[in-house]
C-alpha cells in the first residue's frame, strides 16, 4: 500500500488530525450515559494541550497574538498534529518543517529558522518532561 505524500494529501491528513483533536477536546467536556464526568481522567491531556499552546503562543507566534486573551486558541489546530509528532518520536527537523509549512501555506508569515528550532527544542523538552512524569505516576 502506498501513502500519498503530495502536499494536498499531507494537508488533508493534518486537517483531519486537527479536527480529531478538537473533537477529543469537546468530548472531554462530555458526560457518560451514567452521568459521570469524563474530564477528570483527562487532566493529563489538558496539561499537554496547555503546555504546547503556551510554547506556540510565547515562542513561535508568527501572527503576534501573545497577550490577546481572545486569540489564545488561534494555534490550537496545530496542537494535535504536534502532539502526534512528539508521541511518534518526531525530530527537531520534522517539527521545524511542520511549522515552516504552516507559516507558508496557512499563515503567510515566515518566522526565522532559529525561532522554529527553539520551538522544536522546547516541544521535545516538554515531551521528555511529560514522559518522565507519566512514568513516575505508574
Amino acid at each position: 500500500m502506498r501513502t500519498d505524500m503530495s502536499q494536498d494529501a499531507i494537508h488533508g491528513r493534518l486537517r483531519e488530525m486537527g479536527e480529531l483533536w478538537e473533537l477529543s477536546l469537546a468530548l472531554m467536556g462530555s458526560q457518560t450515559l451514567d452521568g459521570s464526568d469524563l474530564r477528570r481522567p483527562n487532566r493529563h491531556a489538558s496539561i499537554i494541550q496547555e503546555s504546547i499552546r503556551k510554547i506556540l503562543v510565547e515562542e513561535w507566534d508568527p501572527i503576534g497574538i501573545e497577550g490577546i486573551r481572545e486569540a489564545i486558541d488561534e494555534y490550537d489546530a496545530y496542537i494535535g498534529p504536534l502532539y502526534r509528532m512528539l508521541v511518534d518520536g518526531g525530530t527537531v527537523d520534522e517539527i521545524k518543517n511542520f511549522l515552516a509549512d504552516i507559516e507558508r501555506s496557512k499563515i503567510n508569515i515566515v518566522t526565522s529558522d532559529e525561532t522554529r528550532r527553539h520551538v522544536a527544542d522546547d516541544l521535545l523538552r516538554l515531551q521528555a518532561e511529560l514522559a518522565g512524569s507519566s512514568s513516575k505516576n505508574k
